[in-house]
């Protein structure tokens, strides 16, 4: 059953200590609520709930109380006739809102809600792991709101800064917290792209992101021998460190582009675009297989697959893959005590090697499928990815020595 009342929101008071009033849909176990553009303070509140819930004595307050009495009927009657035609027990509390608002468009205006919109941004977004992060951030701002829904209005300096105080002490660090930010701004440039808001709105004028820089990992040529010469016990702690190896002899390919990897043609050549930097520019990695990493496909091909390692068949996702790969690594770090070990360190540990073999960094650069946003590197030059062959093979011949 769906239900309003009247609320004095108190979480967060503006310039003069005074905090806006609202009207709180339920319905479905969830709430949203409508800012009545009034304000006043904690001491003139009777308590939530009244239709006319501003004590007397406060200057105004009879007016003020006729214009709440007045949208709390008006809302009430509409939540009411819904519920006569069968039609609330179905609706969330933001839908109940949107039909409640949708012949006022001077309040709806005025109230957009940025969970609501953050929500289909990150539906919209083609990485399972990029919309995994912004639901995430969705959810912590909602968990700091107490689950109340959240109008971009409301998302002002005090609120981010509040916001970045409760993850602290929740215990969430400097660059986590980062990125909760990063992704709120990017929902943010959006909505003003799309002239969902206003810029007047627009929180990140004063707000600082702050980020440190992390420590990169990586194991020395030494120890990426030990582990590719390391006899497992267990086919499958065998197979993740092949994975692991051949990220490393494909100059730290990122295991979702492993996994999405096709044969290459007649040349031993494979090409593909980053997942990670698609959306930015359609830049080809061109990688000769060496002999090593070949040694290492065979064992896993599949002659009918279009896929080098036909993970299509055997992981029903790439979410399956990836969580199988962590918790064999994470096996393999204990066993060899190469601690922390992760996929990722194979990227780091390719360029941290060839970095120490004073190959150009431009050529690193280029075999990690960096994008060069240089108009001469974008424009007038056709780079020779035969230097990055030459690198890898080098790399290769420096660690197997």
């Amino acid at each position: 059953m769906a239900s309003i009342l009247t609320k004095l929101d108190t979480r967060r008071a503006d310039k003069k200590g005074n905090y806006p009033v609202k009207i709180v849909i339920f319905s479905n176990q969830t709430n949203a609520s409508i800012s009545l553009n009034v304000s006043i303070p904690e001491k003139a509140w009777i308590r939530n709930g009244e239709e006319r819930p501003v004590k007397t004595t406060y200057p105004g307050a009879k007016t003020i109380n006729d214009d709440i009495q007045s949208l709390f009927i008006e809302f009430r009657h509409k939540v009411n006739d819904l519920e006569l035609k069968g039609k609330a027990k179905k609706m969330k509390a933001a839908d109940i809102k949107r039909y409640i608002l949708s012949e006022r468009a001077e309040v709806a205006d005025a109230e957009i809600l940025f969970s609501d919109f953050a929500a289909d941004f990150a539906e919209g977004c083609k990485s399972s792991g990029t919309k995994r992060n912004y639901l995430h951030t969705i959810g912590k701002m909602k968990e700091y709101a107490e689950n109340v829904n959240i109008s971009f209005e409301e998302i002002n300096l005090s609120f981010l800064r509040q916001f970045d105080d409760y993850l602290s002490k929740s215990g969430s660090g400097v660059n986590t917290r980062s990125i909760h930010f990063r992704n709120i701004r990017a929902i943010f440039n959006r909505a003003i792209d799309d002239e969902i808001i206003n810029q007047d709105i627009y929180p990140f004028r004063k707000f600082k992101i702050k980020s440190k820089e992390k420590d990169k990992v990586s194991l020395n040529s030494q120890k990426v021998k030990m582990l590719y010469e390391y006899n497992f016990k267990t086919k499958s702690l065998s197979m993740a460190r092949d994975y692991w190896i051949l990220s490393f002899l494909l100059c730290g390919i990122n295991p979702i582009d492993l996994y999405h990897l096709k044969k290459p043609g007649k040349d031993s050549i494979i090409s593909f675009e980053r997942s990670k930097t698609r959306h930015e520019s359609h830049h080809t990695i061109r990688l000769l297989l060496q002999p090593e990493a070949m040694e290492i496909i065979n064992k896993y091909n599949d002659s009918e697959s279009e896929y080098l390692l036909n993970f299509e068949s055997k992981y029903v996702n790439y979410e399956i893959f990836r969580s199988f790969l962590s918790k064999k690594i994470r096996e393999i770090a204990k066993i060899t005590g190469l601690t922390g070990l992760t996929m990722y360190w194979a990227r780091y540990s390719w360029a941290t090697i060839a970095d120490g073999l004073d190959i150009p960094e431009k050529t690193i650069s280029k075999a990690l499928g960096h994008v060069d946003k240089s108009l001469a590197g974008r424009t007038y030059i056709t780079f020779d990815w035969s230097k990055v062959d030459k690198a890898n093979r080098e790399v290769i011949d420096h660690v197997l020595k």
